[in-house]
C-alpha cells in the first residue's frame, strides 16, 4: 500500500517540484544585438542583480549563465552533497600542496561551484546564515563606504521572505532584523530528528547561550540554523528571482553560454559587450549600451576578468592574453572557511525513519527527513579566546561548529558523503570500520577567519580549461593554532551528558603521517590538520573591494572595475573578508546592493 501511494504522489509532487517551464524562457532564437545591461552568470548574485535590473521596464537585460535549469531533485532539501560531482556541478579540485588536503584521493580538495541556474545556492546546504556585525562594520573600516552592518541591512531584508512565524511573534527585536515580502523564503527545515536535539543540549551544556535566531544582535551561541526553504523546498536564487521575473519582456536568459571574454576598448576603457560560446552553436556577441555585471562568483569572475585583459600583466603576459587593458591583482586574496575531518565521534545505532517512509513522507507532504539535513542545519559560533559562554554578547567570532549523521550501514549516506569529501584508502577504511559497527557522528570545528591567502590563476587562453586553484589552506601558521584551538574546544561536546546518552565515544581517526603522535594532543592536531582541514566551500575574495591605496583593490566601493568604464563585479569574490557565516545570504545581499547602485547611478 504504501509503495503504490508512493507512485500515485510522485507524478502530483514532480509538477509541484518545479520545471523549465517556471523559469524565464531560453533566449537562444531571440537574441538581441545589444542590450543595456548584460548580467554574466545566474548565480547567488546573478540572478538578483539581473531580476532587480529588471523592473525597469525601460531596460533591456541579458542574464548568461554556462549551466542549465534546475534539476527535479535539487529541490529537496536532503539530496544538497548528492548533487556535487554531477552536471550542475563545474567539478573543480584545489592543486595539490604539502600544506593541507593531504588524506584527500589525489591530494586535492574538491571545490563545488553550481554550474546551473541559481548557481552554488542550487547544490548548498540551504542553511542561512547572513555572518555577524563585526564582518560588515569590518568592511567599511578597511575603508569601503556604504558597506557598514546597518548599510546592508536593508538589502538582506529586501531579500528575504521571513517565514519562522514563531520567531517573529515571540523573539524581541526580530521585526526590526527581519522583513516579510521579499524573494529568497527563509524558514524552520520541517524535520528535527534526535541527534541534532542532543547537540543542541550538549552545546548548552557547555555554557553556549540558546539562540533562537542566529542571525540576531548576538554573535556567539548554538541554535538551530534557519534555511532557504519555501514550503519543505529549496529556495535557490534562481526559484526566488528568475521564476517571478519569466514573464518579463525586457530579460532574456540565456543558458548554457559559457562567456569568453568582456569587450574593452584598449583605449578608451570602456565596455563594448561580451563574447560567449553557446553550446552548439559556437561563439556569439552581444554589445552593451550601460553596463556588463560580471556574477560569475569567486572561481569564474576572476577568470572571465584576466581573459578579458584584466589582471596582473606579468601573469596575462605569460599566459598570453593581449591587451592587457588593466593590471589589477585579480585572482589574489582567496580565501575560504576550513574544516576538519578528524573528530569523529561513533554513537548507538539511532532509529530513524525508514526510506522508503521517509520518501513517502516528503512527497506528500514536504515532512520528514528527506525536508531537513538534520544534523547539520545545528550550528554554533563562539571565539577561541573565551571559554563557551563567557563572552561578551557582542563579542566577535572566529569558530563554528557543524555537524554530519552517517547511519550505521546506510550506504546511501556514507557513500555519497565520501565520495563528496574524496577521503583517500587508508582514512576511508578507518571510517569504515566505525560504520559498520555504529552511526558515526563527525563534528566539523570550522576556521572563520582565517589569515591564509591563495590564488585563482588562468592555465590558458582557453574558457572551457579550469582555472588553477591554489587554496593558500593552513600558509599561515597562526592558522593551524587558532584551528587546533577549535578543535579542543569542540572535543568536549562528545563527552556532554546529552551525547553520552546516545552513547557517544571519540573514535581514533589517525591520518597517514600522523601515526607516531599521541592521539588527541596538540601536536596530533596540527599534524591532522594538513590530512584532513578542507575548504568549507565558501570562497571568497578574488576580486578585492577595497579603496584606491590599496594595492590589492580590483573594485571599488561601488563594485566599479578599477580602470574600466562599464564594468563592475558582483558577488563574493568582490568581499575583502570573508563573513563569519555561511555566504549565500551575503552574496545575494550583494547582488541585491550591487543592483541598488546601478539604479542610482543610472537614473540619476
Amino acid at each position: 500500500m504504501l509503495f503504490g501511494a508512493l507512485l500515485a504522489t510522485l507524478t502530483q509532487s514532480q509538477s509541484r517540484l518545479g520545471d523549465s517551464a517556471d523559469y524565464p524562457a531560453d533566449a537562444a532564437g531571440a537574441l538581441l544585438e545589444r542590450y543595456d545591461f548584460v548580467v554574466v552568470g545566474a548565480g547567488s548574485a546573478g540572478s538578483a542583480v539581473a531580476a532587480r535590473l529588471s523592473e525597469n521596464p525601460d531596460w533591456s537585460v541579458l542574464l548568461l549563465e554556462a549551466g542549465g535549469d534546475p534539476p527535479l531533485d535539487s529541490q529537496v532539501p536532503a539530496t544538497w552533497f548528492a548533487l556535487q560531482g554531477t552536471e550542475v556541478d563545474w567539478k573543480y579540485r584545489v592543486e595539490k600542496d604539502p600544506k593541507s588536503c593531504g588524506a584527500i584521493r589525489g591530494q586535492q580538495c574538491r571545490w563545488p561551484r553550481g554550474k546551473v541556474l541559481g548557481g552554488t545556492s542550487t547544490i548548498n546546504a540551504n542553511l542561512y546564515s547572513r555572518g555577524h556585525t563585526c564582518d560588515y562594520d569590518h568592511w567599511a573600516a578597511l575603508g569601503n563606504p556604504g558597506w557598514s552592518f546597518q548599510d546592508v541591512l536593508p538589502f538582506f531584508k529586501k531579500l528575504e521572505d521571513f517565514q519562522a512565524d514563531d520567531l517573529w511573534q515571540d523573539v524581541p527585536g526580530v521585526a526590526a532584523l527581519h522583513a516579510k515580502g521579499g524573494p529568497i523564503a527563509v524558514s524552520r527545515f520541517r524535520h528535527e530528528g534526535p541527534v541534532g536535539q542532543a547537540v543542541l543540549s550538549a552545546a548548552v551544556e557547555l555554557g553556549l547561550p540558546l539562540l533562537a535566531d542566529l542571525n540576531g544582535p548576538r554573535a556567539s551561541g548554538v541554535g538551530a540554523a534557519l534555511g532557504t526553504l519555501a514550503n519543505g523546498e529549496r529556495c535557490s536564487a534562481a526559484r526566488g528571482y528568475l521564476r517571478p521575473a519569466a514573464r518579463r519582456a525586457n530579460l532574456h536568459v540565456l543558458r548554457h553560454a559559457l562567456v569568453s571574454k568582456v569587450i574593452v576598448d584598449p583605449d578608451s576603457k570602456q565596455t563594448l559587450g561580451v563574447r560567449f560560446r553557446l553550446r552548439g552553436k559556437g561563439e556569439r556577441e552581444v554589445r552593451v549600451g550601460k553596463e556588463v555585471v560580471v556574477s560569475g562568483g569567486t572561481t569564474n569572475s576572476p577568470q572571465i576578468l584576466m581573459l578579458s585583459g584584466i589582471g596582473p600583466r606579468g601573469h596575462l603576459d605569460k599566459i598570453g592574453v593581449s591587451p592587457v587593458i588593466a593590471d589589477l591583482p585579480v585572482g589574489e586574496n582567496l580565501h575560504d572557511h576550513v574544516t576538519f575531518l578528524g573528530l569523529v565521534y561513533s554513537l548507538d545505532p539511532q532509529s530513524t525513519t525508514d526510506d522508503l517512509d521517509a520518501t513517502y513522507q516528503y512527497l506528500r507532504k514536504r515532512t520528514g527527513p528527506l525536508a531537513s539535513i538534520d544534523p547539520t542545519h545545528v550550528t554554533m559560533f563562539f571565539h577561541t579566546k573565551a571559554k563557551l559562554g563567557e563572552d561578551d554578547e557582542h563579542e566577535c567570532v572566529n569558530a563554528q561548529v557543524n555537524l554530519i549523521h552517517l547511519r550505521k550501514n546506510n550506504t546511501v549516506d556514507f557513500d555519497v558523503f565520501m565520495k563528496s569529501v574524496g577521503l583517500d584508502d587508508l582514512v576511508l577504511e578507518q571510517y569504515r570500520e566505525i560504520w559498520e559497527e555504529r552511526d558515526v557522528l563527525i563534528f566539523l570545528p570550522i576556521l572563520l577567519l582565517p589569515r591564509s591567502r591563495g590564488n585563482i590563476k588562468l592555465r590558458s587562453t582557453n574558457p572551457e580549461e579550469h582555472v588553477k586553484i591554489t587554496s593558500g589552506l593552513n600558509y599561515d601558521p597562526e592558522d593551524l593554532e587558532t584551528h587546533s584551538d577549535i578543535i579542543e574546544a569542540t572535543a568536549p561536546l562528545g563527552e556532554a551528558a546529552a551525547l553520552r546518552a546516545l552513547g557517544a565515544r571519540l573514535e581514533k581517526v589517525v591520518p597517514p603521517g600522523c601515526e607516531d603522535l599521541a592521539f588527541a594532543t596538540r601536536a596530533f592536531w596540527r599534524c591532522a590538520l594538513q590530512q584532513l582541514a578542507v575548504p568549507v566551500f565558501h570562497p571568497a575574495g578574488t576580486c578585492k573591494m577595497a579603496p584606491a591605496h590599496d594595492p590589492g583593490s580590483v573594485v571599488d566601493a561601488r563594485l566599479r572595475v578599477r580602470g574600466v568604464h562599464g564594468l563592475r563585479v558582483a558577488d563574493a569574490s568582490v568581499m575583502p573578508v570573508v563573513p563569519t557565516g555561511n555566504t549565500n545570504a551575503p552574496a545575494i545581499m550583494v547582488g541585491e546592493k550591487a543592483a541598488h547602485m546601478i539604479k542610482e547611478d543610472w537614473c540619476q
